[in-house]
């Protein structure tokens, strides 16, 4: 883990990050950070920072103009079951 911080120094990344992807097969690193990581259970992604350790290189991405996919698919899935209630002549159900 030092290696680590110290690269995160070196590359003089100050920007706040709450968890930290590993890859497998490349010698790289992604800090990641949700705002709402301690509130939400599905908590949407700000920003992520990708370094590659052995060139020391960084690519910064920002999610904020997205909406959060986990929002898009329990939509759909209230879509899906409101059309199906209606298909089968069901009494509506609120969820």
């Amino acid at each position: 883990m030092k290696f680590i911080f110290d690269t995160i120094n070196k590359l003089n990344i100050n920007e706040p990050w709450n968890l930290l992807k590993l890859y497998k097969r490349d010698f790289k690193i992604t800090l990641l950070h949700y705002p709402d990581f301690e509130t939400y259970a599905y908590p949407a992604l700000h920003t992520s920072i990708t370094t590659d350790l052995d060139e020391l290189t960084k690519r910064k991405a920002n999610y904020q103009k997205y909406e959060n996919p986990w929002n898009i698919r329990i939509n759909l899935l209230n879509l899906i079951v409101a059309k199906s209630l209606i298909l089968f002549n069901a009494p509506t159900i609120v969820i």
